[in-house]
């Protein structure tokens, strides 16, 4: 609530006629008094008194006379309230942007339930079919939610959409304040505002008579809530849409496997934007062999820079262009080592090598959080033959300062990020062009829209393709794809360089080419053979405790109960968990896998699972052994 001051109708008749005189009498009450005339208006309780240099006290006179009064008003918090909105350019819908606009707004007017995955290349203008098809939901009284992956991606997604809706505009996540969620939320509940924006949370936002979803990159593991309650923001939009006989809109340029297929088989209606607006070209990408460079080079050490991608940003410099670097991996170094005695530091917590910061010279633990000072000399045999190994977007900082002396570059990663819009502040500066280089982490990979960023580089594109996970291809390629989209999105042409220790990997070669469609078809084949989604279904058992025999004990027994109920699914494991001790805790995991053309419904694996869980819990239960049950997990790990 904030407090306003008002004249009153007898405090208007004294400034009228006898203001003069009060300022004799009464030069404080008289100076209140003044101000509120000018001002013509009601005037916060604070700005009056500290505009005049008075108190609360001698204003408690006026109040007393009758001749001010003081009035609430509801002020609502807004997380983006600051931020300034544009008018709306007018937009020319190209060929393919109006005809999926057409096909989603009949389904909109005709208050049905449909499915639509929306397949364009990276700035075909999906953002822009988003926003024409919300028009036609407020104009018929409803309401929307749009789900974006990133709380990062919300600041440029809120103002584009608040510069056509305005204060129908609400909006949902974390980084917010609890008062400023509640006031989001009490707006949508009470249909004052009718556009929810948010990440995956965002899917239960209060919207009065709901007619559309939208989640973009409807491809990203980040709709998939990892803790309980667990459920995907994706899934859960399609399932709440078909309820509220409401569209759902899923937006990709590269889409999931499962997504993609179920727009083959005819499960959603599939729109294609081939073509980017503006007559913009896809970027040219080259890979670069690191292999081959090392050898060039004549060190042993990994480098950071190809001579390529040196080049190519020493040319943009020149030319006053944007450059967009991608390492998806932040500290100065992955790990350190004793070239005496093979010593690695390793988190005391977790069975993970630990990350060295420089800027505080600490080894830090990016899954538990633990931290020490940096040794000095080897903690096992006292050598001071200590070596850095591996490099994040610290090291990589350092090395643009040290080889491009007069660029400006803003790195952008958890560590960088970790203020209150924090994101907003590093991306609006880049737009504005105070900065040459963006270099960070994933999160620059996604959605950002800079028209003078004309090279893209992916300093190691590596890291994630060899994961224990059999989606880490898709992942791979989709990230490549996604951050190579973010090159020539105007007038200039755009680039990319790949550097890569595995040149002839599939993934890697089409996302040189952008052929999504190519690595589809090896990608699905794969699925096909293996029975993984969307063939077949996955649930994965974790189970974690602090004494290692116990939780192995509880997932052998687990495993075994599954097996005795074992009907047209396979039970594999258990096994350790790929890293097997987080925050001290020991991991191992069993993973179910049916066949979709046998239990289609997976109603037959639900019930065994459901008996073998009840029957442990009986039985077997230790109280120093969690379980937990993972349904259609998006990672293994």
């Amino acid at each position: 609530m904030e407090h306003l001051v008002r004249l009153t109708a007898a405090g208007q008749e004294l400034v009228a006629a006898h203001l003069e005189e009060l300022r004799r009498k009464a030069p404080r009450q008289a100076a209140y008094l003044a101000y509120l005339k000018v001002a013509h208006k009601p005037v916060p309780r604070l700005q009056l008194l500290r505009q005049t240099g008075g108190s609360l006290k001698s204003l408690a006179g006026l109040i007393e006379k009758g001749l001010v009064e003081v009035v609430e008003r509801t002020v609502l918090r807004d997380y983006y309230g600051t931020d300034e909105v544009a008018e709306p350019q007018p937009v020319q819908l190209t060929a393919q942007q109006s005809d999926s606009v057409g096909q989603i707004r009949s389904r909109i007017r005709e208050h049905k339930f449909e499915a639509f995955l929306l397949f364009g290349v990276t700035g075909s203008g999906k953002t822009q079919i988003y926003i024409e098809a919300i028009h036609e939901v407020l104009a018929q009284g409803r309401s929307a939610i749009v789900l974006v992956p990133e709380i990062s991606l919300t600041p440029q997604t809120v103002r584009r959409f608040r510069a056509h809706f305005r204060e129908r505009v609400a909006v949902l996540h974390s980084a917010m304040s609890q008062g400023e969620r509640y006031d989001s939320w009490r707006l949508l509940r009470e249909g004052k505002a009718s556009v929810a924006i948010g990440p995956r949370s965002a899917v239960f936002a209060p919207v009065q008579n709901l007619g559309l979803i939208v989640v973009d990159e409807e491809h990203e593991a980040s709709y998939k809530q990892a803790d309980s309650p667990r459920y995907h923001a994706r899934d859960l939009a399609v399932v709440r849409a078909k309820m509220a006989q409401a569209v759902v809109v899923l937006g990709s340029a590269t889409p999931s496997a499962e997504s993609f297929h179920n727009a083959r088989t005819g499960k959603y209606r599939l729109l294609q934007l081939d073509k980017r607006v503006y007559d913009a070209p896809l970027p040219q990408v080259e890979l670069v062999d690191m292999v081959k460079e090392r050898r060039l080079s004549g060190t042993r050490e990994e480098l950071v820079f190809s001579r390529v991608l040196r080049q190519k940003i020493r040319d943009r410099l020149e030319k006053k262009q944007q450059i967009i670097l991608l390492l998806n991996r932040r500290g100065f170094s992955s790990f350190i080592k004793c070239k005496d005695c093979g010593y690695i530091a390793e988190c005391e917590n977790c069975n993970i090598t630990l990350t060295y910061h420089r800027h505080r010279h600490r080894l830090r633990c990016h899954y538990c959080g633990y931290t020490r000072p940096a040794p000095e000399c080897c903690p096992e045999c006292s050598g001071a033959d200590i070596v850095f190994r591996g490099f994040g977007t610290q090291k990589v900082e350092e090395e643009l300062a040290a080889q491009f002396p007069g660029a400006r570059v803003v790195r952008m990663d958890l560590d960088t990020t970790s203020q209150k819009r924090s994101h907003d502040r590093i991306l609006r500066d880049f737009g504005r062009r105070r900065y040459d280089i963006l270099l960070g982490t994933q999160m620059v990979a996604k959605g950002l829209d800079f028209e003078r960023v004309t090279l893209v580089g992916v300093i190691n594109a590596d890291i994630g393709l060899l994961l224990p996970d059999f989606r880490s291809s898709e992942r791979t390629f989709q990230l490549l794809t996604q951050v190579a989209g973010r090159a020539g999105r105007r007038d200039l042409p755009g680039e990319v360089i790949i550097q890569t220790y595995s040149q002839d990997s599939a993934c890697l070669q089409c996302a040189r080419t952008h052929d999504f469609l190519r690595f589809f078809a090896g990608e699905i084949g794969e699925r096909r053979a293996l029975l993984y989604p969307p063939f077949g279904r996955l649930v994965a058992i974790f189970l974690r405790g602090k004494n290692e025999a116990r939780v192995r004990q509880a997932a052998e027994q687990y495993a075994a109960l599954l097996r005795k109920r074992q009907n047209g699914f396979l039970v594999l494991g258990p096994s350790p968990s790929p890293i097997a001790r987080v925050q001290k805790y020991h991991r191992w995991q069993i993973l179910l896998k049916g066949d979709k053309r046998k239990d289609r419904s997976g109603a037959t694996m639900r019930q065994s699972v459901q008996e073998a869980d009840t029957l442990f819990r009986e039985k077997f239960k230790s109280r120093g052994v969690q379980v937990a049950i993972d349904v259609d997990p998006v990672s293994l790990m």
